[in-house]
């Protein structure tokens, strides 16, 4: 048993090893009628004799992208994905001049698939406010049914049923919370959630 344990664990790190070592190999992109090689073990793209360097940073959120020039120059794009959709900004160094070499749109466009997907393409602070109001909900519906109801009518106790309710209502509201942490609400399961939560809260 311990050998075939220990086989297993072998053969998994072969094949991870064998990814990065594929993972890592130089590979071209056609874009319009231009060949760009890239390389991503050294980080480069290469365009006839140009060589441009480039960074990834990645955020929960998204990334950004930094490619510097044979002169030094830089050009920068930084994409996020919020619940309110995705976002994008460029800019660039002072001495970067898009007519001398490749544009940075375009090298931006050539790395499409060296770009990192963002962990958190949902709203987490919204996210974590729907649990914290789920939970609340769950434990003490007492209290919500009091907020809402109970202030309205004097010396009223709240029915058994009714208290069974609002906790359902908690959970529901604690799975919305999840669903909005790591779904955008402009996908299909985020508005169908985010409007379940708007109705609860």
């Amino acid at each position: 048993m311990k050998k075939l344990l220990l086989l297993l664990v072998s053969v998994v790190l072969l094949l991870s090893l064998c990814g990065c070592s594929v993972a890592n190999e130089p590979y071209t992109v056609e874009e319009g009628w231009r060949t760009f090689e890239i390389d991503p073990g050294t980080g480069t793209i290469t365009h006839k004799e140009d060589v441009f360097h480039y960074d990834i940073s990645g955020t929960p959120y998204g990334y950004t992208v930094t490619f510097t020039y044979p002169d030094g120059s830089t050009y920068f794009v930084k994409h996020e994905e919020r619940n309110s959709g995705a976002h994008g900004t460029s800019g660039h160094s002072e001495n970067y001049d898009s007519t001398r070499y490749v544009s940075g749109s375009t090298l931006y466009d050539v790395l499409e698939d060296e770009l990192p997907q963002p962990l958190f393409p949902g709203n987490p602070a919204l996210g974590f406010l729907k649990i914290l109001l789920g939970v609340l909900c769950l434990i003490f519906p007492r209290i919500f049914w009091w907020l809402l109801i109970g202030w309205l009518l004097k010396d009223a106790e709240p029915a058994k049923y009714t208290l069974i309710v609002f906790r359902v209502f908690g959970a529901l509201g604690i799975a919305s919370g999840l669903i909005t942490c790591f779904v955008s609400e402009f996908s299909f399961l985020g508005i169908i959630f985010g409007l379940i939560a708007s109705l609860l809260f």
